[in-house]
């Protein structure tokens, strides 16, 4: 199956989309269902190691970035 989609995107400007949807095969069926897992710590433990935090300060309607 082949669907063409077009949005009309504003202020201005279009979104051509072209979808193709194909059955699985009797072999990708039989496969069991791929799931994602969850680790822990994830995302936060590996990338924020070092890196430092910000503090915002707002003296006399002046806004300042900290370390």
């Amino acid at each position: 199956m082949l669907l063409f989609l077009q949005v009309d995107l504003e202020p201005n400007g279009q979104l051509h989309i072209k979808l193709e949807l194909q059955w699985a095969t009797a072999e990708e069926q039989s496969q069991p269902m791929r799931q994602f897992k969850e680790q822990e710590g994830g995302f936060a433990a590996k990338q924020r190691r070092g890196a430092m935090k910000r503090r915002v300060h707002q003296v006399r309607m002046e806004i300042f970035l900290t370390c």
